[in-house]
């Protein structure tokens, strides 16, 4: 069955994947309002906003009382800031549908945003963002990211925004967040497990006729990016292992429709995502230089990277580097072969059907597609277009993309270990064209 696609009353965009087989439902709201979009010195007061939600409203004016009706529901809640996305996600029994819609509603248009909770949630923010910055890998991944981008780039904001904006943030400026944001034209509802496809449309728009707004389009700025180039870094920590990441650019999620995004899944598969990929297999299972080696891929709306990630004894380093560029050259020469590009499709075809086993996962898939302005599309989606992809698309996607020239090496270990290890030597090597 496709998902029900439609617009409430109120404008909400909405998302129904109805499964009878189970006795759960997935209820997940997201509106495309983050760090990104704030002004520089209101970074992280949609963050403060997120959490007020749960501390007190109009029908429920504490936070105990809040979740002793979660618990009176049977329901598990949450909600999140990112730097693109606000997200607030909600797992109940499916006989209680219409209560949970009614608890929802109001969390979201009545908070009470009361002083005594800013002041307590004040401090709890600042040690969240102390917590996450007191991690040497977050701190490292941030750097490379500003290397990359540059500093203050918008892209670099996390969610929780800046300490100072924290510290400073009054209640005015949440109110008049909530007020700038909150609007029912600008959010999307992603509805996933046993709800009855005839009804859900009409009583969704009975309980949430009254949640209303304003009609604009919220549109997070485009930025430039100056000319890609070689970089090579080393975060200095002090230990005998070397975290290794290196990557390419490459366009962001917008930049790119969904078959090319699906192709770039299946080369990242190939790549080192697997346990017969070409890089893990050379490092891990012919070598035994790593005990793990994994390729990613990181999207920012209009631009991204394609890299890997390992960590390595410093005493392997350099052999670690040199195998990896051996393996990146010859598949910038050759590409993957047929027989193990058609083995990586049977496998991604099968994962994306287990992947859509679970109603959170399934709600928060199509909730991602109406955030991205994406079609909403099922496993048998994905896999009919991942089966027009020729291995030649794939090579050529990987011959453009491994430009040297443009390459990032961020090393995160002993510094004085690294640079006596000749990691630069190698990495000047293979940037020199």
């Amino acid at each position: 069955m496709k998902p029900l696609h439609f617009f409430l009353k109120n404008k909400i965009e909405v998302s129904v994947y109805p499964i009878k087989e189970v006795n759960a439902i997935s209820i997940q709201l997201g509106i495309n309002a983050g760090t990104q979009i704030e002004e520089e010195n209101k970074v992280g007061t949609l963050h403060f906003l997120e959490h007020l939600f749960f501390k007190g409203n109009k029908k429920y004016p504490t936070g105990k009382e809040i979740s002793i009706r979660a618990e009176e529901l049977g329901m598990s809640f949450n909600a999140s800031v990112g730097s693109l996305d606000t997200r607030f996600w909600y797992m109940i029994p499916e006989n209680k549908f219409k209560p949970s819609l009614k608890f929802i509603l109001e969390m979201i248009t009545n908070p009470l945003l009361d002083q005594k909770s800013i002041d307590l949630e004040r401090s709890v923010i600042l040690s969240e963002q102390k917590d996450y910055w007191s991690i040497p890998e977050n701190r490292f991944y941030f750097q490379i990211s500003e290397r990359w981008l540059g500093k203050g780039h918008t892209y670099l904001r996390r969610g929780f925004g800046y300490p100072n904006v924290v510290q400073e943030t009054t209640k005015k400026d949440i109110a008049d967040a909530y007020k700038k944001y909150y609007h029912s034209y600008n959010f999307k509802l992603s509805i996933a497990g046993k709800v009855d496809p005839k009804t859900v449309k009409s009583t969704l728009n009975e309980l949430f006729v009254e949640w209303g707004g304003k009609e604009e389009k919220l549109v997070t700025p485009r930025f430039k990016f100056g000319k890609q180039r070689s970089d090579y870094f080393v975060f200095n920590e002090k230990r005998d292992q070397v975290r290794i990441d290196l990557f390419f650019p490459i366009k962001g999620y917008k930049d790119y429709d969904t078959r090319t995004l699906i192709l770039i899944n299946s080369l990242d598969f190939l790549l080192c995502g697997g346990r017969t990929s070409v890089l893990y297999t050379r490092l891990r299972e012919d070598l035994g230089l790593v005990y793990s080696a994994d390729s990613y891929k990181l999207y920012f709306p209009h631009i991204g990277r394609f890299g890997i990630d390992s960590t390595v004894d410093v005493q392997n380093l350099p052999n670690v580097l040199k195998e990896t560029f051996s393996v990146l050259k010859n598949l910038k020469r050759g590409g993957f072969d047929q027989k193990h590009y058609d083995r990586a499709s049977d496998f991604i075809d099968a994962r994306t059907l287990v992947g859509f086993s679970n109603i959170e996962k399934i709600g928060g898939s199509f909730l991602n597609n109406l955030l991205d302005d994406k079609p909403l599309l099922l496993p048998k989606d994905y896999n009919k277009i991942l089966r027009t992809i020729t291995l030649k698309e794939v090579n050529k996607f990987l011959s453009d993309t491994l430009d040297f020239s443009k390459m990032h090496l961020s090393l995160m270990g002993d510094e004085e270990k690294i640079r006596f290890s000749g990691a630069k030597l190698v990495f000047d090597k293979m940037t020199a064209g």
